[in-house]
């Protein structure tokens, strides 16, 4: 929330419910009279209790005593256990986490525990709970990865209906998947310049528009799991690409997706514009830009048209020369598929 009044968020909008803060992004009597009313996560009570505005420790219970030290006997038991435990099972489900530390993988002894389980029963699945892409040197040795991410209280359930079936998966990575670190724009040690520490103090975002999945593209690295990729209980096929001028100057484009399994599930096509055959001087483009997708639930046996519509926007370049956005001029390839790297349709536009 930013310079926003608490008249406007309750009486102009009519907002009845309760308005709380990202974590630890405010910190201030400005804020209260903006109409915010928890303060995330806050301070320690002392301090909270004497400016007055809730925080999340108010509401948190008191700890419990601490717990008995996790001792290397129990540390040794409990994997010994889980391993026994999947010999027996038809199949096993591992659960994996990490937070911030290492980079890139996972913390502790947790890819032995995978490797192990996975050892003993063939039918090993893994379920990651982490906020990040992180190495994962096992995954050709399980079955399936089930990235959940973070998912909060509910998150429980959600996994659940997502392995018994009861829900097809529909979520699309929002990252490229590298196979390693140093694959990423920012962390490839012949750019020092991109790192944290940066060079002379100074860190330089020298990859330009090329972040995330178009680094990828341009400096064709290939990745574990592509930018938008994700898979269903359910198999989709494509056909019947048309592209069509849109009213505002943007793209209609129609598809034709057939559900060939026995499930109905969400699909997300997804459209991606190649760079132009001739770019201006001094304009960087990427190779392949995500222009438009859509999530669309196709029903099993029939085939469904879907329509993404491309902004105008999508189409035009910021020109610094001019002050303005200028569309971009000659043929280029616009592709239709169900991830930056599975592109199954294509057509050449003007």
């Amino acid at each position: 929330m930013f310079r926003c009044s608490h008249s406007l968020i309750s009486i102009e909008m009519g907002f009845k419910g309760f308005v709380t803060s990202d974590w630890g992004a405010t910190h201030g009597v400005t804020f209260i009279n903006a109409g915010l009313d928890l303060e995330m996560p806050g301070e320690p009570p002392l301090n909270a209790t004497s400016s007055g505005l809730p925080t999340y420790f108010d509401s948190r219970p008191i700890p419990p005593p601490p717990s008995p030290a996790y001792t290397p006997k129990q540390r040794k038991a409990d994997p010994e256990a889980a391993i026994a435990a999947a010999k027996k099972a038809k199949v096993a489900v591992v659960f994996v986490w990490a937070r911030l530390t290492p980079v890139f993988g996972l913390p502790r002894e947790q890819n032995k525990l995978v490797e192990d389980i996975a050892r003993v029963n063939p039918d090993t699945i893994v379920v990651l709970n982490t906020g990040h892409p992180v190495a994962l040197p096992w995954v050709d040795k399980v079955k399936a990865v089930l990235e959940m991410w973070w998912p909060g209280d509910e998150g429980g359930w959600s996994t659940a209906n997502l392995l018994l079936g009861k829900s097809s998966p529909v979520g699309r990575l929002p990252v490229t998947w590298g196979k390693r670190l140093e694959d990423y724009p920012a962390t490839n040690p012949a750019y020092p310049e991109r790192s944290e520490k940066g060079v002379d103090g100074k860190t330089t975002y020298s990859e330009g528009v090329n972040v995330g999945y178009r680094w990828f593209d341009k400096e064709k690295v290939d990745s574990l799991f592509a930018f938008r990729h994700g898979l269903s209980y359910a198999s989709f096929t494509y056909s019947g690409l048309r592209v069509e001028q849109a009213a505002d100057g943007g793209l209609d484009v129609h598809v034709t997706i057939k559900n060939s399994g026995a499930m109905d599930a969400d699909e997300v096509p997804q459209v991606y514009l190649g760079a132009p055959g001739v770019t201006p001087e001094g304009v960087h483009i990427p190779v392949r830009a995500l222009a438009g997708f859509k999530r669309e639930r196709v029903p099993a046996g029939p085939a469904k048209e879907v329509t993404i519509h491309v902004p105008a926007r999508q189409l035009e370049y910021w020109s610094t020369k001019e002050g303005k956005w200028v569309r971009a001029s000659g043929k280029r390839v616009l592709s239709v598929g169900a991830s930056s790297r599975d592109l199954r349709l294509e057509q050449t536009i003007n």
